[in-house]
C-alpha cells in the first residue's frame, strides 16, 4: 500500500509541475502578468489556477492512510501481528504502531510540498508575495491566517508544511485505531474517508468548513475557515486513538 501512496503522490507532483510548465505555452503569464506566477503563488496548497490542487487536498488524507494508516491491518492480515505480540504486550505494540504510522503519514505529504516548491523554483521567477504587486484577494481575505502569507512568507510556508504533517500523522494514527477497534482492513482504509465525506456534506449544507480535508489548502473551497476547527480535528483524531474506552477487537 505504501508504494501506491508514493506513486500517486509522484503523479500529483508531476501533474502540477507540468501544468505550470504549460503556462508558458498557453500564454497564461502574458494574460495574468508575470508577477502572479512564482514558486510561492503557484505552490500546491496556494495555487488557484487549476483544479489539481483541489484534487490534492481531497486525496491527501487517503495518501497518508496508505502510507502509514494500514500498518496494523497489513500485519494483522499477514499474521505478523500475532508473532510480534508474543514478544511485547499489546499496549507497547499499539504505541509503537502509532509512532511509526504517524511518521510515515506525516512525512509523505510534507515531502511532496517541499519537492513541489523546489521544482517550481526552476520554472517561475523567485518573486516573494507582495500585497501590492501580486496580491491574491482569496488568500488575503479567505485564507487561513492569509495575511501572514504576505508578511512572513517563509515562516508561513514552514508552518504550513508542519501543519500538513500533523494532519497526515493524525490520519494515519486514526486509521490504525480503526483496525484495532474493528479488525477489518476495509474499515481501516475507508473509515476516515467516510467520516470526512459526511462532514463535507454537512459543510456544503451549512456553509462552514467542518471536514478536515477542507483545510489542506490555504484557501478552503467551502466556507470561511475557523481556526478552532483547524486545530480541533488532529487533536480529536489522535486523542480518540490513544484513549479508547472499550476493549479493542484486535486485543481480544
Amino acid at each position: 500500500m505504501q508504494s501506491r501512496a508514493y506513486l500517486i503522490s509522484f503523479l500529483f507532483l508531476v501533474g502540477h509541475i507540468c501544468s505550470n510548465l504549460g503556462y508558458e505555452n498557453s500564454g497564461g503569464k502574458q494574460v495574468a502578468g508575470f508577477f502572479f506566477f512564482s514558486p510561492y503563488m503557484n505552490w500546491l496548497p496556494v495555487d488557484i489556477s487549476s483544479n489539481l490542487p483541489v484534487a490534492w487536498a481531497l486525496a491527501t488524507p487517503l495518501l497518508s492512510v496508505l502510507a502509514g494508516g494500514l500498518i496494523a491491518a497489513n500485519q494483522g492480515e499477514s499474521g505478523y501481528q500475532k508473532y510480534i505480540r508474543t514478544r511485547q504486550n499489546f499496549r507497547t505494540y499499539r504505541r509503537t504502531t502509532y509512532l511509526v504510522a504517524g511518521f510515515f503519514g506525516a512525512v509523505l505529504p510534507a515531502v511532496v510540498l517541499v519537492l513541489d516548491f523546489v521544482c517550481l523554483l526552476a520554472i517561475h521567477p523567485n518573486t516573494l508575495p507582495n500585497q501590492w504587486l501580486n496580491n491574491n484577494v482569496a488568500i488575503s481575505y479567505l485564507g487561513i491566517v492569509g495575511h501572514e502569507f504576505y508578511t512572513h512568507t517563509w515562516l508561513y510556508m514552514l508552518g504550513w508544511i508542519l501543519f500538513i504533517g500533523i494532519y497526515g500523522a493524525s490520519y494515519a494514527i486514526f486509521s490504525n485505531f480503526l483496525y484495532f477497534v474493528t479488525g477489518k482492513l476495509i474499515v481501516s482504509l475507508l473509515g476516515l474517508m467516510a467520516v470526512q465525506l459526511i462532514l463535507l456534506a454537512i459543510s456544503m449544507i451549512a456553509g462552514v468548513s467542518l471536514a478536515p480535508m477542507a483545510y489542506l489548502r490555504i484557501v478552503p473551497t467551502i466556507g470561511q475557515p475557523s481556526l478552532f476547527y483547524v486545530l480541533f480535528w488532529p487533536f480529536v483524531l489522535i486523542a480518540v486513538s490513544l484513549f479508547a474506552f472499550r476493549k479493542l477487537a484486535v486485543e481480544v
